[in-house]
């Protein structure tokens, strides 16, 4: 991973006389992913020799002499049968994308060397993403690295370190290493404080509620008293949506950093083309993992990572109580 923009997926390819004998892992987590094969490379030589040796062009002779002749053919053993991966799968797209930015997540937070990520999540399905891409980043490392190898590589995340001197568990590492929070108002309803509540359950995130209600109403009595007159939903609609959504920032930079965590960005490209973003309120953060991703790809993804089980290779985790169908809390910006 490097800057945050780069995510290098290995996977180099063993190939002899034109089958593919071997590929090695893609999107690994180990820092070193060596594939092998045994080939003929006596046998290649001479099957090379034959298609590409020079073919004079009989018909312009004057004379032809024929002779019947065999060209020997020698061939190595069959190659043996791939073993089957998750590259394998029909649903390669939504795993791909899953295991890229969870190992970029994972990269950077060794580059960063912070010890973990906070995630404002609304009820919606972009903060929700964000928060199941950072559990999905810790459960494939235990899975890969076990916890040996996850603290040889974070070896400076103490709520980390806390847990696995305990022999804790992938999801004990998450609570760890990801925080969450929601950040109600007054215009705020149980069914997207239920949704985030219910997210963070799901993948063992720590959950926190900030209520940022005081604030809110502290903005804009401010301005009203400044300008001299109300702020009506009428007439100020667009203002009084986007401070709901920037109000929610200070806040949970401040978790970010007490815990010295980085703060993921949760928009996403679908929104930031059309200008359905908040400058300051979603926009806010140091590392945005759905910055390329557009939103319909993203609500579809969600609904994959709900199955419990997927077959041949090694599955992602699963996480369910994921309901992206719930309405979001997310304002409308500008």
């Amino acid at each position: 991973n490097e800057a945050g923009r780069v995510i290098y997926d290995g996977g180099g390819l063993i190939a002899s006389g034109g089958v593919l004998i071997a590929r090695g892992k893609r999107l690994s987590f180990q820092d070193v992913e060596l594939a092998t094969a045994i080939i003929d490379i006596d046998g290649n030589r001479r099957e090379q020799a034959r298609r590409g040796s020079h073919r004079p062009r009989h018909d312009a002779e004057e004379q032809v002499i024929e002779h019947p002749f065999v060209w020997p053919a020698r061939k190595p053993e069959a190659p043996p049968q791939l073993e089957r991966s998750w590259e394998d799968r029909a649903s390669l797209k939504e795993e791909e994308f899953a295991r890229a930015v969870a190992l970029g997540l994972w990269d950077y937070l060794r580059k960063s060397r912070a010890q973990g990520y906070v995630v404002s999540l609304s009820g919606g399905a972009d903060s929700a993403a964000c928060a199941v891409l950072v559990a999905t980043a810790v459960k494939l490392a235990f899975a890969e690295l076990g916890a040996g190898g996850v603290r040889q590589r974070l070896p400076w995340c103490k709520r980390l370190l806390e847990v696995l001197d305990g022999k804790g568990s992938p999801n004990s590492a998450v609570r760890a290493l990801l925080a969450c929070a929601y950040q109600p108002t007054e215009n705020s309803g149980k069914v997207t404080r239920a949704a985030a509540e219910a997210v963070a359950a799901a993948i063992g995130a720590e959950f926190h509620i900030i209520d940022i209600g005081a604030q809110h109403k502290a903005y804009i009595a401010g301005t009203e008293q400044a300008i001299g007159r109300p702020l009506a939903w009428d007439v100020d609609d667009l203002t009084l949506q986007n401070i709901q959504a920037r109000v929610r920032a200070p806040s949970i930079w401040m978790l970010a950093n007490v815990r010295g965590s980085i703060l993921i960005t949760t928009s996403n490209r679908s929104e930031a083309a059309v200008g359905y973003a908040t400058m300051d309120g979603d926009t806010a953060g140091g590392l945005a993992p759905l910055g390329g991703i557009d939103k319909s790809f993203l609500r579809t993804w969600l609904v994959f990572m709900e199955q419990p089980g997927l077959a041949g290779g090694e599955p992602l985790p699963a996480l369910a109580a994921i309901n992206t169908q719930q309405p979001t809390a997310e304002p409308r910006p500008s």
